[in-house]
This record gives C-alpha cells, sequence and structure tokens, in this order.
C-alpha cells in the first residue's frame, strides 16, 4: 500500500539524516501519516519525493521550501523541504486539513534553463504517469499572457503548473504539438486536480541565474549550504546586507528604516512588505522608528508572540491563540482563516470577531488586560496576517541574493544594473 511505502521510506530517510527520533518527532508523524492516509494522499507524496530527488539529482542542494511546503514533517525527512517544522513552530494543518475540499500544493523551484531536462528525466523515472501542464481561462482579458487554443476558445498556460496523472486518465487531456494541458474549470468539482504540483523559476531564482553564469561554479547559490540560521549571521555582517537583501523597493525601504536585529525580525519586514494596506503601520511607534511591542501576562501567550513583538503576524500563530483561547483544533483555526481572512466575506469576519470576543473573555488563560490586547488586534490586524513559512523561507531565498551582491558585486552589477530606489517616508506615514 502506498501508504506503508510513504511510512517506510520517511523513517528511513529520518534515519539516514540522524534525526532524533524522540516522542515529540513520533508523535507529529503519526499526525501527518494519519492525515495524508484519511486523503488518500500517501502516492501523491511519494511523486513529489520523486520530484525533490530529480532536481536534486542536478547538484542542487534541497531548497528551504515554498510556501506551505515547509509545514510537514515528512517533506522535511524526504528532502522536499530542507527547514524542520518542528524547529519553527509551523502546523501541519497549514498543508493539509481533513476538510474534503482543501488539498496541498507543493511548490519547487528550478532555474528555467534546466526545465526541458528536468521533465525528460523525471517522465523517465514516473513511467506510469503522464505530466500535464494546466490552463485556466485568463483572470483580465486585456492582460498580456502566454496562451493555448482548445476547441476554439482561449486558455492562458499557468506558469509552472503541472497535474501528475495515471496514463490512464484521457478525459479532458488535450496534446497540442507534443505538450498535453489540462483546462482548469472548477478545481473543486475535479477529484483528479486533488493535487498539484507547482515547478517554478521564482523572480528571484531568474536573477541568481543570470549571476551564476558569470561565477565559478562551487559558488552557486545550489551548492551553499543554506538554512535560516546561515542567513541569520549573514544578515548581521553589515548596513549593506540589510539594505539589499531584497530587490523590492518598500521592504528596502524597511530595512534602511528599521535595521532589522535578527532573521525573525527580516521575516516579520518580509511580512509587512506584503501588506496592501498601510494600516499595518499603526502598530508601529512613526516618531522613534522603533517596534511598539506588546506584552502579555500569559506566559504561553507571551513566548507565542515575542518573536513578532507581540504582534500577530503569522497564520500558524493565529491558529495557536484560536487553540489556546477558544479551544478550537488547528482544522477548525485554518477554516476560520480560509473563511474570514482570504474569502473576505463580511459575514465570516463578523461572526469570528463575536465569537473570538466572546470566548477571551470567558477564558481562564488571559488577564483582562491580555483579553483586551488580543481583541483590539484582532479586530484591526487579523485580516493581515501571512504565512510565518513563506517569510522564513523567501528570507532565504534572498540570501542568495546577498551573497552575491557582497562577495561577486562586479558579477552581480554586469548581470543586473543596480537601480536605486528612494522611498520618501511621507507615502507610508
Amino acid at each position: 500500500m502506498p501508504i506503508n511505502q510513504l511510512i517506510r521510506k520517511t523513517l528511513e530517510a529520518a534515519a539516514f539524516k540522524n534525526l532524533i527520533l524522540d516522542h515529540k518527532f513520533l508523535d507529529r508523524l503519526e499526525h501527518e501519516f494519519e492525515l495524508i492516509n484519511q486523503k488518500n494522499l500517501a502516492e501523491s507524496f511519494l511523486i513529489a519525493t520523486t520530484i525533490a530527488e530529480t532536481r536534486n539529482s542536478f547538484g542542487f542542494i534541497p531548497e528551504p521550501g515554498k510556501a506551505l511546503t515547509t509545514s510537514s514533517l515528512v517533506n522535511y525527512c524526504l528532502g522536499i523541504a530542507s527547514l524542520n517544522p518542528l524547529e519553527h513552530g509551523f502546523l501541519f494543518e497549514n498543508f493539509l486539513t481533513s476538510v474534503p475540499e482543501a488539498f496541498p500544493w507543493f511548490y519547487f523551484s528550478l532555474p528555467s534553463s534546466h526545465y526541458g531536462y528536468f521533465l525528460q528525466k523525471l517522465s523517465a523515472k514516473l513511467p506510469d504517469k503522464q505530466i500535464v501542464k494546466l490552463v485556466r481561462h485568463p483572470q483580465k482579458i486585456d492582460d498580456d499572457y502566454n496562451a493555448v487554443f482548445i476547441e476554439g476558445e482561449k486558455w492562458e498556460i499557468t506558469y509552472g503548473n503541472y497535474l501528475i496523472l495515471d496514463r490512464n486518465i484521457i478525459d479532458n487531456i488535450y496534446n497540442i504539438n507534443g505538450t498535453l494541458y489540462y483546462p482548469l474549470h472548477k478545481p473543486e468539482d475535479d477529484p483528479k486536480l486533488a493535487f498539484r504540483y507547482f515547478i517554478t523559476s521564482p523572480n528571484t531564482l531568474k536573477e541568481l541565474e543570470t549571476i551564476a553564469k558569470l561565477v565559478p561554479h562551487q559558488y552557486h547559490p545550489w551548492n551553499l549550504p543554506l538554512n535560516d540560521t546561515a542567513v541569520f549571521r549573514f544578515m548581521h555582517i553589515d548596513d549593506e546586507a540589510y539594505t539589499s537583501y531584497l530587490e523590492d523597493p518598500f521592504t528596502q525601504y524597511l530595512a534602511r528604516k528599521y535595521k532589522p536585529e535578527s532573521i525573525k525580525d527580516v521575516a516579520f519586514l518580509q511580512h509587512l512588505s506584503f501588506c496592501e494596506s498601510t494600516d499595518y503601520f499603526q502598530a508601529f511607534d512613526s516618531g522613534n522608528f522603533k517596534f511598539q511591542e506588546y506584552h502579555y501576562h500569559n506566559r504561553q501567550m507571551h513566548n507565542l508572540l515575542s518573536e513578532t513583538k507581540g504582534l500577530i503576524a503569522y497564520e500558524e500563530q493565529f491558529m495557536e491563540i484560536l487553540h489556546l483561547v477558544c479551544g478550537l483544533s488547528y482544522i477548525e483555526g485554518k477554516m476560520w482563516i480560509k473563511k474570514a481572512v482570504y474569502q473576505k466575506k463580511h459575514a465570516a469576519q463578523n461572526g469570528f470577531l463575536i465569537l473570538f470576543k466572546a470566548m477571551a473573555a470567558e477564558s481562564k488563560l488571559l488577564s483582562k488586560e491580555d483579553a483586551a490586547v488580543l481583541c483590539h488586534q484582532m479586530e484591526r490586524d487579523y485580516l493581515k496576517i501571512t504565512q510565518k513559512s513563506r517569510c522564513i523561507s523567501n528570507a532565504i531565498l534572498y540570501y542568495w541574493v546577498v551573497y552575491y551582491k557582497k562577495y561577486f558585486r562586479a558579477e552581480y552589477d554586469r548581470a543586473l544594473p543596480a537601480v536605486r530606489f528612494e522611498i520618501p517616508p511621507e507615502i507610508f506615514f
């Protein structure tokens, strides 16, 4: 059975990595295996392992993981992601829940120059499968996009978005000039779309690939031993690293202004740069340009929020708070995120706030002061939470840009002509 094969492969990989298989580790694995088996996704995890092994066979180190891929201990053991979720407080329910319509995506980064050979090699390793590219109706008619015509209709080619299906599945698959396409109508209605693989070359990786052509191979980003500790140490080199670790002008501005002191602050600043609204900056003392910290009397609450200065910044924190204060499971917390935060339905948002205020007032865990602070934050900021796993893994990816910019500045400037962004403070405050 696929689940037995997955369990065996995961434990063998954990032993090979010399991981400590204590109760916390084994309990987390058992929890993940239970949900994976419940949703009949063991084979999909095995396929993802094959993708990761194929990617790494080119000499690339295991990537930190994109988006929520890092939230799974199984993924960490199998080399699909290189961040240990137990060390960072990543919750598996952020990657996979027991809700029928909720399915995970696997993300893999790969330089675009390797795409063709990678897909050939992957196809050879999966002889009973077919790799199919997803296409969808264009989001905006006027936008420029790569398109393919299927039965007279124009479909947008979704960059890097693949299905891996059994070869005997032929419905809704179209072969156009040797490439297989699957038009995406309503993913929730199609069980074959339950598991998708996103193999992409993000902008940062494209930039790095350009620079890597100009420097010795041993210094290519995929040969660097990366983890969040390495990024943390690197970010302490000097102010230049702080001001240039991201090419995004908004985040450059934040980094210059607040001088982050740790990788946690780097991730937090990056989170702030994702916000479309500037309302979140009310959480800062704009006079002294320092984080305004919130303090909690309860030790659990203090420990949970101390890394973000007492602010609720991450989905993982949101789910933990609902678990501690309201007694909700992590899955129920994730569902509130989907309903109230992502779908942005006023009825769901109002319903959530009413529930949280009532539960916070009744909670024996919180003092009146703690309850007031939390309710104030929820009412103002909970719509702006982001994924901690995304922030940290992205910060690690951007470390490569900083590495090149500091140690191979001539090559960096040749590959990417420097552009200076100066953002006046009045734009944001």
